[in-house]
């Protein structure tokens, strides 16, 4: 009982810190597009798609922190531990999805902004784009928010899993040594694909540069 009560409170634990993570980065990329829209201020098209992704990421940044509340919110000390793993699995699996597709967008808008301040370290401003190059430029942005995604539900789908074998366990009484032993090795594995995933969207992002 205390293991799966520590567990659940991990679980919890981490997808607030993920939140967190989330807002700081796009916290991160206010103050970037801020800089972009004063480098490009004479660019006035350039200027105009910044303070549009300044304003998109101030809404995002508002809807994190929302999530975050709630996800704070459902760790109530006074719920027995059956009724807070069904709260969590509920919760997580209605609302939570959403979170995590806002939190992919960081991706695209750090690929646009680092493509941004790219071209006017490199050219002073945004130079024409061609056909070839609006293709590379939308995969890669494509691509970082695909790989976000699907390495960020992986991640869901494994810790909500966990809640849901706790809870079963709970209710059967089954829980052993052994069953502990093979959650952790699930959680070693998942943090290895997490790695993964941010070495993949490294190489494509610098893959697309050298081509520049």
């Amino acid at each position: 009982m205390l293991y799966i009560e520590q567990q659940s409170s991990d679980i919890s634990t981490l997808f607030r810190k993920g939140l967190i993570t989330d807002v700081i980065i796009k916290s991160v990329l206010l103050i970037s597009f801020m800089g972009l829209i004063k480098i490009y201020q004479n660019q006035v098209p350039v200027m105009g798609i910044s303070i549009a992704l300044l304003v998109f990421s101030l809404l995002l940044l508002a809807i994190q922190y929302v999530f975050y509340r709630q996800v704070a919110g459902i760790e109530d000390p006074l719920q027995d531990t059956r009724t807070l793993l069904k709260n969590k699995i509920d919760y997580f699996y209605k609302k939570y999805t959403r979170a995590i597709v806002i939190a992919a967008l960081t991706n695209p808008l750090l690929v646009l902004s680092g493509f941004l301040y790219y071209f006017y370290l490199k050219y002073g401003s945004v130079r024409p784009l061609d056909t070839i190059d609006i293709m590379v430029f939308g995969s890669a942005i494509a691509l970082s928010f695909v790989i976000s995604v699907a390495a960020q539900f992986y991640q869901y789908r494994f810790h909500v899993k966990q809640l849901e074998e706790s809870l079963e366990e709970l209710e059967q009484d089954t829980i052993d040594e052994q069953m502990i032993q093979t959650w952790k090795q699930k959680r070693v594995r998942l943090v290895l694909f997490a790695v993964l995933a941010l070495v993949l969207g490294l190489m494509i992002f610098a893959y697309i540069v050298i081509l520049q």
